[in-house]
């Protein structure tokens, strides 16, 4: 039974990630609020970044983005780790990135309710955007599933995949509007967000909180077809391959 087998693999998951860890879940709080201080205090209070709400945009855009970047990175060497296995009994491939995604989306969802109560601690009342919230998470979990499985196949062929991905996402975390905002990019060059597979998903999730910015068709659309985009691409790559996948390993 695939569900019985992912929720045994979760369970595992979360008793090794905090065996033995006194303060447990809490730790995935603070290291998101801590990075996103660190950030705070770089950018608004030295570099005089003057955005309202800054603390909550970067607070909500490093949660999601630590979600997404982990989760791929993550599940890059998944089939190599589990080779012994896999080559010994049937197994969707699959279950193994979905069991990482899942992990990683219940640490997540504890996130959002800190990230709730800073926002209303800095005077800032949730609207109705926040409301789209699970809309945009479910696009960010498909992303983070879909992207780990196109990695992790990748990796069983080009091994150097790994430092690759490593130097993609140092590039792609500052091509994505977390610690600034999408008004402050150059209009001419807004079109590459667009080609950016999270830099309207990222942008999406941080008004969710705030509400600074209107809800235009691209900013809610946009999300929705990279995620379909990269759920077609891993299906599709998962199906053409698996058997040189297992042949492989």
């Amino acid at each position: 039974n695939k569900k019985f087998l992912v929720y045994n693999l979760v369970t595992r998951n979360l008793k090794v990630k905090y065996r033995r860890s006194f303060f447990g879940l809490f730790w995935t709080v603070l290291a998101p609020l801590s990075t996103a201080h660190v950030y705070y205090i770089v950018f608004k209070l030295v570099m005089k970044v003057q955005k309202p709400d800054y603390m909550i945009l970067v607070l909500s855009g490093v949660m999601a983005w630590n979600y997404f970047s982990q989760t791929i990175n993550e599940g890059v060497t998944h089939y190599i780790e589990m080779q012994s296995l896999i080559s010994k009994i049937y197994l969707p491939l699959q279950v193994f990135n979905f069991t990482t995604s899942s992990t990683n989306l219940v640490t997540l969802i504890f996130t959002v309710p800190i990230v709730a109560i800073i926002t209303l601690l800095h005077g800032k009342s949730l609207g109705p955007s926040i409301l789209l919230l699970p809309l945009f998470l479910g696009c960010l979990f498909l992303m983070a599933y879909a992207g780990s499985i196109i990695v992790a196949v990748s990796f069983v062929f080009f091994r150097d995949l790994r430092q690759l991905v490593a130097i993609i996402f140092q590039f792609l975390f500052y091509g994505t509007p977390i610690l600034y905002t999408v008004d402050m990019v150059p209009e001419q060059f807004r079109w590459v967000l667009d080609l950016n597979p999270v830099g309207n998903l990222i942008p999406a999730i941080q008004n969710c909180f705030t509400n600074n910015r209107a809800w235009t068709p691209e900013l809610i659309l946009l999300p929705i077809v990279w995620a379909v985009i990269f759920t077609v691409v891993a299906f599709f790559t998962l199906k053409l391959s698996r058997r040189a996948v297992v042949e492989t390993l």
